[in-house]
């Protein structure tokens, strides 16, 4: 029996404007060998989200964007998350706001919503 992976790379896909993700997905799936994006692409992560939603194929979004959604029964994740340095956010301030006391609490958080 073929690994959804392996299954989803026949899927309809949903992808961001440069179309790159899918393939750096599957990259880190160990699998190289896949067609030419096809799908429709978004430039606005909310439109990619409202595109999956409706059915248009599968789509990578950030956890935090489709947990309600995943909650709420109106989608499902299909593998397990991975880490594609690519597509990293990164928190960045003045040094001297280090200690500011609302900066620190946003990292806070950030960093806690991450590591779940």
């Amino acid at each position: 029996m073929p690994e959804l992976s392996d299954e989803l790379t026949r899927w309809p896909q949903v992808h961001d404007a440069d179309r790159k993700g899918w393939s750096l997905w599957f990259q880190a799936q160990g699998i190289d060998e896949i067609e030419v994006p096809r799908g429709p692409s978004f430039n606005d992560s909310s439109l990619l989200l409202s595109a999956v939603i409706a059915g248009q194929g599968a789509g990578l979004l950030p956890a935090a964007m489709v947990a309600l959604d995943v909650n709420e029964g109106r989608l499902v994740k299909l593998a397990k998350p991975t880490h594609m340095e690519t597509f990293a956010y990164y928190l960045v301030y003045p040094e001297e706001k280090h200690s500011n006391l609302k900066v620190s609490a946003l990292r806070d958080w950030i960093l806690g919503a991450a590591s779940t």
